[in-house]
Formats: structure tokens, sequence, C-alpha cells
């Protein structure tokens, strides 16, 4: 659902919080040769971009940021 509002203009967050190891990067990432052990990114890119290539009646502007915050 994240996706399908981010789509109609909404901004869209992810955030991930745990003690250093606990996977959050993993859970972002994933393995990228995996389909089974691919994380939240490489999962919903390909959804938003494909709801943008079959939307004929609106122009999209796509920004992505990452930001990690230790300590």
């Amino acid at each position: 659902s994240l996706v399908k509002d981010v789509v109609k203009g909404y901004n869209g967050t992810v955030f991930t919080y745990g003690q250093v190891n606990s996977g959050k990067t993993f859970t972002m990432f994933g393995d990228h040769e995996s389909d089974l052990l691919k994380g939240v990114i490489p999962r919903t890119f390909p959804d938003v971009f494909n709801i943008i290539e079959s939307t004929k009646d609106r122009e999209f502007t796509v920004s992505c940021s990452f930001v990690g915050i230790v300590n």
C-alpha cells in the first residue's frame, strides 16, 4: 500500500531501527541475487516504476534518499 500511496503523490518512509548487526541493512537491501532474499528496496522499486510506466495521464519526478545515522 505504501507504493500505491507514493505514486499518488504522498511521501513514503521506511524506517529501520535496532542494534548494530541486527539486520537493518539486510532488511532494506537483502541479497540482490536471490528472489527469495530481496529486501524492501529491490521489491518495491520495480513496482514504483511499473506503475509510473502504466500511468499515462501524469508526469513523475522520482527521488530517493538513504540516510544512515550512527551513535
